[in-house]
């Protein structure tokens, strides 16, 4: 059979598409001459390949991530979901919402969690999507799923970090020892972060660095008067 990529481009060979398919881990070959869907097992080899015999050829598309639908199922890795199409389902960066519910982006239920204010946070220091999303009264990361603890109304992002009033958090994880109202990064593409009686990588203080001198050189590397550090370890 002849395989194409999903958006059925007539101009990719077996080999090209071999090949993109490896890069891009898409989950489905379509056969055009005869109609047929494939779903890829991405975990042993390219070919071992499952014909999907329950698929509507002419409307069968991928969507997001390990999704693909037709007009009368949502699929996830291949099989059938349970989700109701008529309800609209989309995603959200790695959640899934639709008009009733929010779901974990396998489709697991989150209990509680209001469809209708379901967002993603803004990173403040960037401007740009956070691993964080929130309704209105609680916040979500993916995996972990609900931080019910956080003050919501003080919440905030900050590059690989979260704050509220009351804490600094890496993920779920509460950073100890850490000032949330004078903690901040030490510039956009850094690791480190500080406030106002030490300077951290992750949620380790640096113990031994200088406060009056330290600098950032890239990501992981910095410097003060006396040692340069990597991922906050002295190398010099």
């Amino acid at each position: 059979p002849e395989f194409l990529w999903p958006y059925r481009n007539p101009s990719l060979s077996w080999e090209s598409l071999k090949e993109q398919f490896y890069q891009d881990m898409e989950e489905y070959y379509i056969d055009i001459n005869n109609k047929k869907i494939y779903r890829w097992d991405s975990v042993t080899h390219y070919s071992d390949t499952t014909l999907m015999t329950w698929v509507d050829y002419d409307t069968f598309t991928p969507v997001w991530g390990f999704y693909a639908r037709d007009k009368n199922y949502l699929y996830y890795n291949g099989k059938k979901t349970n989700f109701d199409l008529s309800l609209h389902p989309r995603l959200l960066g790695q959640f899934i919402i639709d008009d009733r519910n929010v779901y974990t982006e396998d489709g697991v239920l989150l209990t509680g969690a209001d469809p209708k204010s379901f967002q993603n946070i803004v990173d403040t220091n960037t401007n740009m999507g956070s691993s964080y999303y929130k309704d209105m009264t609680n916040v979500y990361i993916p995996w972990w799923t609900l931080l019910s603890w956080v003050d919501l109304e003080s919440f905030e992002v900050i590059g690989m970090y979260a704050k509220d009033k009351n804490h600094v958090y890496i993920f779920d994880n509460i950073i100890q020892w850490v000032d949330p109202i004078t903690f901040k990064l030490f510039d956009d593409s850094s690791s480190y972060a500080k406030d106002k009686d030490n300077i951290f990588i992750g949620s380790r203080i640096i113990t031994w660095a200088d406060m009056e001198t330290f600098e950032i050189i890239d990501m992981n590397k910095a410097k003060d008067k006396n040692h340069v550090y990597d991922n906050g370890k002295i190398v010099e």
